[in-house]
């Protein structure tokens, strides 16, 4: 018999986080603007805080700490036109965890205009 836990100490965490992913649901397309809001949830049996980080075809978006079962986002409003493959991963200093599939957003919108000052222009009518 194999015993995962033997030689273990009874306070040591072993269970990994629970990471689930919320918002937006996969597939969604984003034509108006590039502004997204991955939202997920964590959740652990030890930890008060956890530090996840957001994963975006395969590279780290961005890290933050989170409260424990709590919902969670991430403001992202820098992604290039494209097909993203995104998920977020948990630390809970013990364990490392993410959701259990990748979700896909399509970001297929406008540029932003540029404003540029025109200075002082007089007009005669």
């Amino acid at each position: 018999m194999n015993y995962p836990t033997k030689g273990v100490s009874n306070s040591a965490d072993v269970t990994e986080p629970e990471v689930e992913l919320d918002s937006p649901v996969s597939e969604t397309l984003f034509t108006e603007n590039r502004e997204v809001l991955l939202e997920f949830y964590v959740k652990d049996n030890m930890a008060q805080e956890l530090e996840c980080s957001v994963i975006a075809n395969d590279k780290v978006l961005e890290t933050a700490e989170f409260e424990n079962n709590t919902l969670g986002s991430f403001y992202i409003d820098y992604l290039e036109d494209g097909i993203y493959y995104w998920n977020v991963e948990c630390d809970d200093g013990s364990n490392t965890n993410k959701a259990s599939e990748d979700w896909t957003i399509n970001i297929s919108a406008p540029d932003n205009p540029i404003l540029k000052a025109i200075g002082n222009k007089v007009a005669s009518e």
